[in-house]
């Protein structure tokens, strides 16, 4: 099976995030279209990057890499690409002043993504003898459920209390189970 680049060039993937970073000051407030699309120097030490980019990540959904002349932007599908597995590129609109005026454009600035499973995890989860499921996750998110539905916390648990009373009496035997996820 094949290593993926993600693995087997990591160190080489950070180096050039931290320099397209670095270029764009992405770590700081961001920066405005504006103003990278009037710097054609920041520009082409960005597409100057691309066989290295091209070397080092995968390219498949990198518009600016496969075919930079159907881009008007080349450079900035090449920095999502390269970005796109810690941040996300977020933007929003704004009025940018110059000289005689203000120009309608966008600032981009990063939102690191957060990691998050659906899957329960083998920790989460106990199944005692009543066959009752424990679980401090899943009590969480009873209650972010609860807060976005508007429902009382104590319907919500009268409600969990009558599920566990039916379990009771509809189990025959009670045998310890182990469970593993994976």
């Amino acid at each position: 099976m094949r290593t993926p680049k993600s693995r087997k060039y990591a160190n080489e993937q950070a180096a050039i995030v931290k320099q397209v970073m670095d270029m764009l000051n992405l770590e700081g407030d961001g920066f405005y279209l504006y103003d990278i699309d009037r710097n054609k120097d920041i520009q082409k030490k960005i597409m100057d990057l691309v066989p290295e980019i091209w070397k080092y990540f995968p390219h498949v959904n990198i518009t600016g890499l496969i075919y930079p002349e159907k881009c008007k932007r080349a450079w900035l599908s090449i920095v999502r690409g390269v970005i796109k597995n810690q941040y996300v590129l977020k933007y929003r609109t704004c009025r940018y002043q110059i000289e005689g005026g203000s120009r309608h454009t966008m600032k981009y600035y990063l939102e690191s993504k957060v990691k998050t499973t659906n899957a329960p995890t083998a920790s989460a989860l106990v199944i005692n003898d009543d066959d009752e499921i424990e679980s401090t996750k899943t009590q969480k998110m009873q209650l972010k459920i609860q807060r976005k539905s508007g429902e009382s916390v104590e319907s919500t648990a009268k409600a969990t209390e009558s599920t566990a009373k039916a379990t009771e009496s509809t189990s025959t035997e009670s045998m310890p189970v182990v469970v593993s996820v994976a």
